[in-house]
């Protein structure tokens, strides 16, 4: 009888803490719909955060690749520019070369006459020889010296005639095949292959057949 009365009692209380008009939830409700606002409003809070973070992450990503774009542009524009550069300045280099060269082959064109001049003289005349030997010397030093910077003789007698680099002045009659190559009237050179001055040259040309 006494455990009836207490279950009863225990059943009172329960339904008394959870029924609407309990004092003591009537004070808390306020509080808890509060807290449900609040949790509420921080969700909200940090979904607008989570989509603003994605939008930046976009844009960075988007100036990254806009960045490395213009980036790479600009590396290939310099480089471009400095081949450029170089180029011309290799064809400047070459030029001025060039035209110096040329220039001083003059020179070397005297020096040659006069050594095929002296080759007339006695060969007994000792000041003859001294200054044959003096011009040979400075002849073939320039010659050495140009060499190191590409320069060299075009070949002439016995090669066949290259309108590339020879220039033909006249044509004889010669037993040598049409073509070939029978004198020298003016050297010719080339310059790292390429052509600084063509030598002018006499080529062969068959004989007239006589009537018998």
């Amino acid at each position: 009888m006494e455990q009836n009365q207490q279950d009863h009692s225990n059943q009172k209380t329960q339904s008394e803490e959870a029924s609407p008009e309990n004092p003591l939830n009537q004070q808390t409700a306020p509080i808890q719909e509060e807290f449900k606002s609040t949790i509420n409003s921080l969700e909200e809070q940090c979904k607008q955060l989570q989509t603003q973070l994605q939008q930046k992450e976009e844009e960075i990503a988007k100036q990254k690749d806009y960045y490395l774009r213009g980036y790479s542009d600009l590396k290939n524009d310099m480089n471009r520019a400095l081949r450029n550069w170089a180029e011309e300045k290799e064809n400047l280099s070459s030029l001025i070369l060039e035209k110096f060269i040329l220039a001083l082959l003059n020179g070397i064109d005297n020096l040659e006459r006069a050594l095929q001049s002296a080759s007339q003289f006695s060969e007994n005349s000792s000041s003859i020889n001294s200054l044959k030997e003096g011009v040979r010397l400075t002849f073939d030093g320039l010659m050495d010296t140009l060499k190191k910077y590409g320069v060299e003789k075009i070949k002439t007698i016995g090669e066949f005639f290259d309108p590339n680099f020879h220039e033909v002045i006249s044509q004889e009659e010669s037993e040598l095949e049409a073509n070939r190559i029978i004198r020298e009237e003016f050297t010719g050179y080339t310059l790292n292959k390429r052509l600084l001055r063509a030598a002018k040259v006499v080529i062969s040309q068959e004989q007239k057949k006589t009537q018998g």
